[in-house]
């Protein structure tokens, strides 16, 4: 699965996020690409990529793992079952 969160501030990226994380499981999907951009500010990448973040989504009940991507603008992750 894919997220664009361009134009998201962060508290309403993470809601998003979660969201799209509940869908993933719904469906058995075991990866998402979350876009959040490179140019400009940085709070979304810098958190995003963050292990505050993994611990935020585990608390959340989702235990991601980081995958490698060749795009700066762009987060991927593995999702794995709890």
């Amino acid at each position: 699965m894919e997220i664009n969160l361009h134009g998201f501030e962060l508290r309403e990226a993470l809601d998003e996020i979660s969201y799209c994380l509940e869908v993933c499981k719904a469906k058995g999907i075991q990866e998402i690409s979350i876009i959040h951009g490179y140019h400009g500010k940085h709070v979304l990448k810098n958190y995003i990529e963050s292990d505050g973040f993994l611990k935020e989504m585990d608390r959340e009940g989702f235990k991601l793992s980081r995958k490698s991507s060749s795009n700066p603008g762009i987060s991927n992750f593995s999702i794995s079952r709890i």
